[in-house]
C-alpha cells in the first residue's frame, strides 16, 4: 500500500490535530514484481480518514478497492478495510475478494520434489474479517469468520489434481468463525521501529455455516522489533500454524512467498503444520535509501512431531529500500531471496513483517 505524505498528515505540521485535513481519497497505480506473478501491474482508490476528536497521530482508518493483473495472467480484485473508531478501543480488520490464479503445485509434504510440479488454475471467492476491542492497554480480543470458495478451472492431465487424490482438488466452501488475541505495541504500523505485534487465532471450520470441510486451524505469529543505533532496526519474527482435521489443500499452510521463506515459491511446500522463524536487520544508508539483510528457517509436516529442527529448510537474501513516504515510513523494496536449489527476486511496498 502506497499512502502520500499530505494524505496521512494534513496540510501543514503547524496545524493542530482539529484544524487537519481528517480525510482523503488518493488513486495510485500498482506495480510489483514475485516469482509466482511476475510482473504485476493495477490500480488502488485509497479512502482514508480519522475519528472526529482524535488526534493527528491516531492509526487512521483505510478503505482500499484494488484490481490486479499480472504477466501470468493472474486477476486479483478485493476490498480491504482497517477501521478504528472510539480512540482506538475498536478495530475492524478484514477483506473481500476474487482471484484467477493460474499457479504452480507440487504436492503435500515437505519433500516434494520439483518434478512433482504441475501447473493449474483456481478461482477462488473470500471474505476474511476480525472485530477486535481493547481489553487492556494494547491487547484487544475479537472474533473471526473466514469464508473460502475454491473451483479448480483448469488442470494438467493426469496430474494429482486431475486424479482427485488432494483434499479439495474438487473444490468446495470451507466456512469457519473463529477468536482472536492481539497484542501490538509497535510504533508505526508500516515499518517498525520498536515493539511488538503477537497474535494468537484459532478458527473453527465445519458445515454449520455452509462449508464442506471439517478443520481447526491454530496459529501463533509472534513478532519484535528491536530499535539499534542510529535508526538500525532488529526484526525478528515466529510463526506456527497447527491444523487439525481435513482441510483442503487450499487451506493447507504454505510456505514460501514474498513475506515468508523468501527464495521459494509460495506454496512450494504445504502441510496441515508448519514453523517458521525469520530475523532481518534493517540498515539506512544514504537519505531515503537503505539495505536489509534476513534469513529464515521453516518447514512443514503432516504430524507435529515430525517437525524437526535438523530438517528445516532456510532461506537467506539481500534487499534494497526506497522510502517512498518519509512521514509514514513506507518503503518500496527490493528483495533477492536463496533457498535449497531455489531463488527468487521480489519487488514489493511495505516491508516482508
Amino acid at each position: 500500500m502506497w499512502l502520500s505524505s499530505e494524505t496521512l498528515r494534513g496540510d501543514t505540521a503547524e496545524q493542530d490535530s482539529v484544524n487537519q485535513k481528517r480525510s482523503g481519497l488518493v488513486f495510485y497505480p500498482i506495480i510489483y514484481y514475485t516469482p509466482e506473478t511476475k510482473m504485476a501491474f493495477g490500480a488502488t482508490v485509497t479512502y482514508f480518514f480519522r475519528e472526529a476528536g482524535s488526534t493527528i497521530t491516531s492509526r487512521p482508518s483505510i478503505i482500499f478497492p484494488l484490481a490486479i493483473y499480472t504477466q501470468n495472467k493472474q486477476f486479483i480484485t478485493q476490498m480491504d478495510v482497517d477501521l478504528y473508531w472510539k480512540d482506538e478501543l475498536y478495530h475492524l480488520d478484514g477483506s473481500v475478494g476474487y482471484q484467477k490464479y493460474p499457479g504452480k503445485f507440487y504436492g503435500i509434504g515437505n519433500s516434494t520434489s520439483e518434478t512433482n510440479e504441475e501447473e493449474y488454475t483456481y478461482r477462488q471467492s473470500s471474505i476474511d474479517l476480525s472485530f477486535q476491542t481493547r481489553v487492556w492497554k494494547r491487547l484487544y480480543l475479537g472474533a473471526l469468520c473466514e469464508i473460502i470458495h475454491n473451483t479448480i478451472t483448469e488442470f494438467e492431465e493426469g496430474g494429482m489434481l486431475a486424479r482427485g487424490e488432494i483434499p479439495g482438488s474438487g473444490g468446495g466452501t470451507a466456512t469457519g468463525p473463529g477468536l482472536l488475541l492481539n497484542w501490538d505495541t509497535r510504533d508505526h504500523i508500516f515499518f517498525p521501529t520498536t515493539g511488538s505485534y503477537h497474535k494468537l487465532s484459532s478458527t473453527f471450520y465445519g458445515r454449520a455455516l455452509g462449508g464442506e470441510f471439517t478443520f481447526n486451524k491454530y496459529t501463533l505469529d509472534l513478532r519484535h522489533y528491536y530499535s539499534l543505533h542510529d535508526r538500525h532496526v532488529l526484526a525478528a519474527q515466529g510463526l506456527m500454524n497447527i491444523t487439525i482435521g481435513n482441510p483442503p489443500y487450499s487451506s493447507m499452510s504454505l510456505m514460501g512467498g514474498d513475506s515468508l521463506m523468501r527464495g521459494y515459491y509460495l506454496g512450494r511446500y504445504r502441510d496441515n503444520h508448519m514453523i517458521a522463524l525469520q530475523v532481518e536487520y534493517r540498515s539506512p544508508q544514504w537519505r531515503r535509501a537503505g539495505v536489509v539483510a534476513f534469513a529464515g528457517l521453516a518447514d512443514v509436516a503432516s504430524e507435529l512431531n515430525e517437525l524437526q529442527i535438523r530438517d528445516f529448510k532456510y532461506s537467506v537474501g539481500f534487499g534494497l529500500r526506497y522510502m517512498i513516504n518519509p512521514e509514514e515510513n513506507i518503503n518500496l523494496r527490493l528483495d533477492f531471496g536463496f533457498g535449497k536449489e531455489t531463488f527468487g527476486v521480489y519487488m514489493k511496498i511495505l516491508e516482508a513483517f
